[in-house]
């Protein structure tokens, strides 16, 4: 804390940018709930922190929701099921507090559907591969609508029950395509000690 008194109490609206982008999203987040993903040009930790708008951990002052975070209070399987459907770009062993994802092509857009991420935001001078309508523009960003995102919460028709961590990976990434309708219960083993 010594090293922090320096600092003078902040306001969210003096720590972070507001824009025409942020009010829009937060204008559709006061209809449903939603998460949003800003699209790295390359995978940088640094740059990730440092980005203008929607930063890792930094959704929340706008009360919107992400997918990312920087030293995250989340479960080790959550970056684990995240890892296993990006490429090589980031190394969760020598840092997995940290949840980012990389550029385009990195990551499986069936992961972010499954993850109901309804917006992607891109920078102005980037091009995104996968067809998507344009909902807001302005002088720094774009802002996609994803229109194959799925609900927060659903229905499935299928499942399948296992206690193996790797096994239940291996389902996922075999039915990425069908993760609508398709669940993996993860069974937990109880420990028992002789106590009395």
């Amino acid at each position: 804390f010594a090293k922090l008194s320096f600092l003078n109490a902040s306001t969210p609206q003096e720590l972070v940018s507001d824009s025409g982008l942020i009010r829009y999203l937060q204008a559709d987040a006061q209809k449903e709930v939603f998460r949003v993903l800003p699209v790295l040009e390359e995978i940088d930790y640094g740059a990730a922190r440092a980005r203008d708008i929607l930063a890792p951990n930094l959704s929340m002052i706008y009360s919107l929701s992400s997918v990312e975070g920087y030293n995250p209070m989340s479960p080790k399987t959550y970056s684990v099921f995240v890892k296993n459907f990006q490429n090589e770009y980031i190394d969760y062993e020598k840092d997995p507090g940290i949840i980012l994802f990389g550029p385009e092509g990195g990551f499986d857009y069936a992961l972010t559907d499954f993850l109901n991420v309804k917006y992607f935001v891109t920078k102005k001078e980037q091009k995104i591969n996968r067809p998507m309508p344009i909902v807001y523009e302005d002088t720094k960003n774009v802002l996609y609508f994803n229109p194959t995102y799925y609900p927060r919460a659903f229905l499935v028709q299928d499942y399948v029950v296992s206690q193996d961590p790797d096994e239940i990976l291996s389902i996922l990434k075999k039915q990425r395509e069908n993760l609508r309708h398709f669940l993996v219960l993860a069974m937990l083993v109880a420990l028992t000690t002789g106590c009395t």
